[in-house]
């Protein structure tokens, strides 16, 4: 499984969504990571919440993560959210499938 993250906050909502998905008591959890439930609440509420932290709990459910970390130019991130915006929004203004019709390309 694969997640793409920009802030601590989008880890935090994939930690939750993935104990909720798993069925996983946080008890158990705080239990296998010797702290209390209240801690581990704190701990997913924190501002500053980590791989280091994502791990800990990983880990007390049999799973570990591990980051790809890649660098962009962020002008070259500027562009390509300016194209993303534009196919959108030419999507959501057309019928026209932008990507998936190909039988309107000639060779």
């Amino acid at each position: 499984m694969q997640i793409q993250y920009n802030d601590s906050n989008d880890l935090l909502i994939f930690i939750n969504d993935f104990i909720e998905k798993k069925g996983v008591k946080k008890t158990h959890i705080a239990n296998k990571m010797n702290i209390s439930r209240q801690a581990l609440d704190s701990m997913l509420k924190k501002q500053n919440f980590n791989i280091a932290d994502l791990n800990r709990i990983l880990n007390a459910m049999d799973y570990n993560a591990t980051a790809i970390i890649n660098i962009e130019s962020i002008n070259n991130m500027k562009y390509i959210n300016r194209l993303q915006t534009y196919a959108d929004t030419i999507n959501k203004h057309s019928n026209y499938d932008l990507i998936n019709d190909d039988k309107n390309i000639k060779d």
